[in-house]
């Protein structure tokens, strides 16, 4: 346990690493709900996962649903709400840029639709692509195009364990992709950059198919390292998003609840309860041979998990070291209850938090015959390789919102640093 510990200490020092990055595509105003702290009255209510909700009974449903059953889940909104609540950027390209801005890197951020009052929860040190008679990069809080602001209502519970539901709103055409103009400089905009994290394809709205084909186009010309964090809404997006997007990413990050779903759309089966390490393995590989990505990243409560193909440029060390520093930052945002910057990474303490997971590597060693994989978490799996890291566990976290993004965005720009 001690070595994890020193691991985790250790990872600090990526702090002094950077790159310049390209994001997209969605962000959103989070307003968000302490369950405790609400007049929402969840006794004899039947859990029941809606697909969305129209109705104050709905969304009891659903959140009764994700609190006896620890989970996070997304639905569509479809009413109105009247809770007051702390509004936050939100969307997964907002989270990822006010974060990797904040922790020293260079970031170019893109959304079609940018409303002043979202720009204004932006950091001010990111840049957005401009046309305005010349190409022109510029900050973000002097670009708005738009009054429409997309915002998402988050209801937060710490019953067992910390987790969400969020009531996801809709932006009327919405689409994943870079518009007319900005489009005709892409490879200006990847000459500025070292990599590209892409999200926010499960937000597309109006003639969904075309958006995706249309981003398609656009990813298929990038050749800089593209990671994409997955979430899905439906079942035919999934799929659009399988066959049109994920060709042309190299890296996909997701959580317990993402997984299970892609893995069930890929290979018709369900998967029942909680997906253990062997099993994020099977279905790591099953991703990558089917949507030919090389790298898939799996964060759980229990334990992160990163599979690669065997030639993946980034050597296992360095793999583990940039999951241990993701893993820091999003513990740093459970603990302040904002996105961290450099000072709050380099104050992190390790007081108020619990490792977790080690059973799931030690069953892991135990089911391959894998010396030591307990105490490292790697292991050459013949055309794969697996690295895996314990959790860290807040024992009273402010906010866990965009704690997986951070994950996911940390890790992988640190292992290209």
């Amino acid at each position: 346990m001690s070595n994890w510990t020193s691991r985790y200490k250790d990872s600090i020092e990526m702090v002094e690493s950077s790159v310049d990055v390209l994001i997209g595509f969605n962000a959103n105003i989070d307003r968000v709900y302490n369950t405790s702290e609400i007049d929402i009255n969840l006794e004899n209510v039947d859990p029941d996962l809606k697909e969305k909700a129209s109705s104050r009974k709905d969304l009891k449903s659903s959140l009764a649903y994700c609190i006896q059953n620890g989970e996070n889940h997304e639905i569509k909104l479809d009413m109105d709400l009247q809770f007051e609540g702390e509004e936050f950027i939100g969307g997964q390209g907002g989270i990822m840029s006010n974060y990797l801005s904040k922790t020293g890197n260079g970031v170019i951020f893109y959304t079609p639709i940018l409303s002043e009052k979202l720009s204004e929860k932006i950091d001010e040190k990111v840049l957005y692509p401009l046309i305005d008679g010349d190409f022109q990069l510029k900050n973000v809080r002097d670009c708005s195009n738009t009054d429409r602001t997309k915002i998402n209502h988050i209801f937060e519970f710490e019953e067992g364990r910390s987790g969400r539901l969020i009531l996801s709103d809709s932006l009327k055409g919405f689409g994943p992709y870079f518009r007319k103009g900005v489009e005709d400089k892409l490879e200006v905009i990847e000459g500025n950059v070292d990599c590209a994290l892409l999200s926010g394809f499960h937000n597309v709205e109006g003639n969904k198919e075309a958006k995706i084909k249309k981003a398609s186009e656009q990813l298929e010309r990038l050749e800089i390292p593209v990671h994409m964090e997955y979430a899905h809404r439906d079942n035919q997006t999934a799929l659009n998003i399988v066959e049109d997007i994920m060709p042309y990413v190299d890296s996909i990050g997701l959580d317990e609840a993402e997984f299970k779903k892609l893995a069930e759309l890929l290979n018709q089966e369900d998967i029942e309860g909680n997906v253990s390490l062997g099993e994020a393995f099977r279905h790591s590989k099953d991703i990558i041979e089917t949507v030919d990505v090389s790298r898939v990243h799996l964060h759980t409560y229990r334990y992160h998990v990163v599979v690669t193909k065997k030639n993946y440029p980034t050597k296992p060390e360095k793999i583990r070291r940039s999951m241990l520093y993701g893993e820091i930052s999003a513990i740093q945002k459970a603990e302040k209850g904002r996105i961290p910057d450099l000072v709050d990474i380099e104050d992190f303490k390790s007081e108020n938090v619990d490792l977790n997971g080690l059973t799931e590597l030690r069953h892991f060693g135990d089911y391959f015959n894998l010396d030591s994989f307990t105490e490292t978490g790697i292991a050459d799996m013949g055309q794969h390789i697996v690295v895996a890291i314990p959790t860290l566990i807040h024992r009273e976290p402010e906010r866990t919102v965009g704690m997986g993004d951070i994950i996911s965005s940390g890790a992988f720009t640190v292992e290209l640093s």
